[in-house]
């Protein structure tokens, strides 16, 4: 589905393409059903799926999450704060905090969802996935200089990742993508000749296709597109933006990645990442629309507590041929502790009520064959502690 199609092309210029748009009310779709298993439109959230939605869809054999009060509150603020297609908003940083396995991911999943359907551009990042994972290649510098000097690359790229990113825009919102001119003149898009963020787009996903012609120049060149789409995203004016990130975090410690010596990459030595290392400036540069992070509250515990050392951490290497990045600890990075004056929705774990319309949910669709009784529902939720993942898990088991 390409959320663009809900936008007209005839609107007069100048009067802005949301002035006589009716859209999509993602907030009365929400109130209308909450408390309910509603689907997932898979197409539309495809680049965040993580293993845990995965597990969801493998013991129910479908995609539906539950729809929440706190799904609720956060897609009304953001319906409201749109005025002729512009955010209007006191607070552009929102934070999806909770325990472990509370939900954050399905409520972050329903929230992109339901802002493509509205018609916003949203940019959605699984953090874990661009820290985690087989590949990557080094060819990116952080400054000119560095290139002509000839000095080692500081920076590593995905290019999976990049072609996953790039791709899952095109299809989302390839007809919008088509109408937004580019507004930036940095050297990749010169380099691309593009006219609209779309025609840079495809510039990135030929440059992916490119790959074996030099594993050198074209990962870097990717990473390039990637870092443009970015930025012509934060400078888009005619329709408001969502720069969503879930499992936030993940960007900010070790990641799962090794040199071909054996050293270990910190997340931050991916240059995609560095979009991220302060939220703050990230969310305010953002000309038209808003960042969204999804973190557990115990990372944001960890950051109120370290609030001063966090502010004042820099990347440094351990020694002069160090070439990684290596940090102390997932709170050296400066401003990351920022992320913790961003507008917090909690997501807890399921209440009693949503333990039972889970319970009844599993009956209705056959993964159990008997009808729980509200003490054996009771006895589940103190058992599983509201924990979805192992409400459905034990479900699965009866």
């Amino acid at each position: 589905m390409q959320c663009g199609s809900l936008l007209s092309r005839s609107w007069p210029k100048g009067l802005g393409r949301w002035n006589d748009l009716r859209p999509y009310s993602s907030a009365e779709f929400l109130t209308k059903n909450v408390g309910k298993l509603m689907p997932l439109d898979k197409g539309l959230v495809q680049e965040g799926i993580a293993p845990a939605v995965l597990r969801h869809e493998e013991l129910t054999g479908r995609l539906d999450s539950l729809i929440r009060h706190q799904d609720v509150r956060l897609n009304e603020e953001l319906d409201n704060m749109i005025r002729e297609g512009k955010v209007m908003t006191d607070s552009n940083a929102y934070v999806l905090s909770g325990p472990t396995k509370c939900g954050k991911t399905m409520s972050m999943l329903r929230l992109v969802e339901q802002r493509r359907k509205s018609g916003w551009l949203v940019l959605f990042v699984r953090a874990r996935k661009w820290s985690f994972g087989k590949y990557f290649y080094n060819g990116a510098y952080k400054t000119k200089k560095e290139k002509m000097q000839g000095v080692e690359p500081l920076w590593y790229d995905r290019p999976e990742q990049s072609r996953e990113l790039l791709q899952s825009l095109r299809t989302a919102h390839g007809d919008i993508l088509g109408d937004l001119p580019v507004l930036t003149d940095s050297e990749t898009v010169k380099e691309s000749k593009a006219e609209s963020i779309l025609e840079l787009v495809d510039y990135g996903l030929r440059l992916y296709d490119r790959l074996d012609e030099d594993w050198f120049t074209f990962p870097r060149l990717l990473g390039d597109a990637t870092d443009a789409v970015m930025e012509e995203l934060k400078a888009a004016e005619d329709v408001p933006v969502m720069i969503a990130v879930d499992e936030y975090p993940s960007f900010f410690g070790m990641s799962g990645l090794s040199s071909a010596d054996g050293n270990k990459l910190v997340s931050q030595a991916l240059r995609f990442s560095w979009h991220f290392r302060d939220p703050m400036k990230l969310a305010n540069s953002i000309k038209n629309g808003v960042f969204v992070a999804s973190l557990s509250g115990r990372y944001m515990g960890f950051l109120n507590t370290k609030k001063e050392k966090a502010a004042s951490c820099r990347m440094v290497p351990l020694n002069a041929n160090d070439h990684y990045n290596l940090v102390k600890d997932p709170s050296d990075i400066r401003h990351v502790g920022d992320i913790t004056r961003g507008l917090t929705y909690e997501i807890p774990r399921f209440t009693e009520e949503e333990t039972q319309a889970m319970l009844t949910y599993t009956n209705q669709i056959g993964l159990v064959s008997d009808v729980f009784s509200p003490e054996k529902a009771n006895y589940l939720h103190a058992l599983t502690q509201g924990t979805p993942e192992e409400l459905l898990t034990i479900c699965k088991a009866f």
